[in-house]
């Protein structure tokens, strides 16, 4: 029998009343003997992915019993939504009599064209491909979208995490934004804040206590003011504590005595003050990490005579009278000697502790810039009696025991003579080193404010037995130490002087943290004093208290740290 199959058509899916699947109507014509055919035929039909040889698509379709009537066939077909990808098929046929042998293959195979295809749009809902936009059009209908696609036209809560490259407008109706301040009037006495928001006390009864956030993320802001007479209180959680320093309307006011009763030299302070280092002649070095809670003793008994400290803490320096230079790079715990011996009489570091500088009597002043590992000598050799450094360590002073006041501005390479021939003992520097404070034994205390080219007498009248004096950072705070007298503060870069209570003692040295709000003294066969208002105390026992037209912007910087940003009127730290 010679069987040839015409195709005939393929136009459309096989339908149902609400749905569409994946099977399709297949027409054909078929002659046998070169004459249309007419009655009942198996057909089998297998789906390929190339005109000859290729691979199988789906399963091959077997349809008996088919009624063919002057050659015409109908069948459906289904090979499946997955079938139709997009890719080329073809359609392989084979026919036999109903019931009768081998299935007669028709060659070639059938290109299957468009209407099967109409399947892929059963897959649109879970296509997980590509759809090119060039490939859509027409408008899709608001009601026609899922409820989690937000429209412009409606109120939309989003609860999820919102993310974008650039946002503008002036962020009005917005909330809970990193870097905005929401205001908020609380109408209770005690309310808890959130980042980023600001709380404008109005109660005259009460303070108002506002609370810390317990979760805030570095950089974010708390800020509190009060207009009521109540003024408030900003209380903290558990491990919260600020760093209120610059609040401090008084330094020096209280202090507290730690260390053993020894023959204390020299004192240095990292810039919060909290790491502490202090030397003893004929004793040891000993470190604080608690703001002189408590010390420890390290190294050996030395004669020594000077000490000072990185910014961190962690590098410090200290000399000896007669003996070496002795660095240490791990907050104290070990000394590694360096130069050789001199009659060291002081030292100074810069914030990094990288760039040193210390004085001989008589000799030379020695400069580093490899943390005390190798040294030069500068300038000449004089009496040099203390030496002070800028930040950077580019600029530097140091005096002359009956002489002058010499400054250099490059590190040390050149010096210059400055002030007039005194007995100076002491010097300290601005973190700029454009701000100085001088001392004179059995004379007066001196300041400058250009560098040290033109110096101011300042401090109580008369002649004192001064022996130290210290600055802040910004050379607004200053100190000084009088032998067998006591220790004295400015607040005002030393036009004004005060007297603090403590006793008249054989004071030696006295140090300040960067804000000024913690010092350090020495002397001789006592105790160490330490004056601190560098933080609240840490926990819920401490906490800020703001009296009517006062206010502070708190923001977070990480280990339960906060620091005022700005700040007004007269806050009190607890």
């Amino acid at each position: 029998m010679q069987t040839k199959l015409l195709i005939w058509l393929v136009l459309f899916s096989a339908m149902v009343a609400h749905a569409q699947t994946t099977a399709f109507t297949y027409q054909g014509h078929l002659n046998t003997n070169g004459s249309p055919a007419t009655g009942s035929f198996d057909f089998q039909f297998a789906l390929r992915d190339a005109a000859t040889l290729g691979n199988n698509i789906g399963s091959t379709q077997f349809v008996a019993g088919v009624s063919v009537s002057n050659g015409l066939f109908t069948v459906s077909l289904d090979f499946g939504a997955a079938a139709f990808d997009g890719s080329l098929r073809w359609l392989e046929i084979g026919v036999r009599p109903t019931g009768g042998g081998a299935y007669n293959l028709l060659v070639p195979r059938q290109q299957i064209t468009s209407a099967p295809y109409a399947a892929l749009a059963l897959r649109a809902s879970t296509y997980t491909g590509t759809i090119q936009t060039t490939n859509l059009a027409g408008t899709i209908p608001d009601t026609r979208l899922s409820t989690n696609v937000a429209l412009l036209n409606t109120n939309v809560n989003f609860t999820g995490t919102v993310k974008g490259a650039l946002f503008s407008g002036d962020g009005t109706g917005l909330t809970n934004v990193p870097g905005r301040i929401f205001e908020v009037i609380p109408t209770g006495a005690n309310i808890q804040a959130f980042p980023n928001f600001g709380f404008l006390c109005t109660n005259d009864s009460t303070a108002v206590v506002v609370t810390l956030p317990a979760s805030i993320r570095i950089g974010e802001t708390v800020r509190v003011a009060g207009s009521g007479a109540g003024g408030w209180f900003i209380a903290q959680n558990a491990g919260q504590s600020i760093l209120c320093g610059q609040l401090a309307q008084n330094v020096g006011l209280s202090w507290h005595t730690n260390g053993p009763l020894l023959a204390w030299r020299g004192i240095a302070s990292s810039a919060d003050g909290s790491a502490l280092v202090a030397v003893v002649n004929g004793g040891q070095i000993y470190t604080s990490t608690n703001f002189g809670g408590t010390w420890t003793a390290r190294d050996s008994a030395r004669a020594w005579r000077a000490v000072a400290s990185s910014a961190s803490g962690v590098k410090l320096v200290a000399v000896v009278n007669g003996g070496q230079i002795y660095t240490s790079a791990n907050s104290g715990v070990g000394w590694t000697a360096r130069d050789a011996n001199r009659n060291w009489t002081s030292v100074a570091s810069s914030t990094d502790g990288n760039k040193l500088v210390a004085t001989v009597n008589p000799g030379f002043v020695y400069t580093s810039t490899d943390s005390g590992a190798s040294w030069t000598a500068r300038d000449s050799s004089r009496n040099w009696s203390c030496t002070a450094s800028s930040g950077n360590g580019s600029n530097l002073v140091a005096t002359v025991q009956t002489g002058n006041i010499y400054t250099s501005a490059n590190n040390g390479l050149t010096w210059t003579p400055r002030g007039s021939s005194m007995a100076w003992n002491s010097v300290a520097s601005s973190g700029d080193g454009s701000s100085l404070v001088a001392s004179v034994s059995s004379g007066q205390l001196f300041i400058s404010s250009d560098y040290g080219m033109t110096w101011t007498v300042t401090g109580p009248s008369g002649l004192n037995l001064w022996t130290s004096v210290a600055s802040s950072a910004d050379g607004n705070r200053l100190a000084a130490v009088i032998n067998s007298g006591g220790i004295f503060v400015s607040q005002d870069s030393g036009a004004n002087w005060v007297a603090r209570a403590v006793p008249s003692l054989a004071w030696q040295c006295i140090a300040s943290s960067n804000d000024g709000s913690t010092l350090a003294a020495v002397a001789t066969s006592n105790p160490i004093y330490v004056s601190s208002l560098s933080t609240t105390t840490v926990g819920v026992a401490g906490g800020l208290t703001g009296v009517r037209l006062s206010a502070v912007e708190l923001e977070y910087i990480g280990n339960g740290r906060f620091i005022p940003v700005s700040f007004v009127g007269t806050i009190r730290p607890k």
